[in-house]
């Protein structure tokens, strides 16, 4: 349940290259082995998806003031995402 454009933009910081949408295709401006690409979307879900606690993935990312939180559905736990 993450905007697509979240993803895309942490992502792409992540992969530090440029990228674009065509459909439901993302294309990047480098290249990259896939063991790369694997690493960089498990480095995304373990800080943006996965709760720190229970490890599911039922999390929202709440934003309050300037600070975001990874808020858990299913255990109730919070924790503030670190950049």
């Amino acid at each position: 349940n993450r905007d697509k454009k979240h993803f895309i933009g942490i992502f792409l910081k992540m992969a530090g290259t440029m990228g674009e949408i065509r459909g439901n295709q993302l294309f990047l401006k480098s290249r990259y082995k896939s063991q790369v690409l694997d690493r960089l979307i498990k480095e995304y879900a373990g800080k943006y998806v996965l709760c720190n606690i229970c490890s599911k993935p039922d999390t929202q990312i709440v934003k309050e003031g300037k600070k975001e939180y990874l808020k858990c559905t299913a255990c109730g736990a919070r924790t503030e995402i670190k950049d």
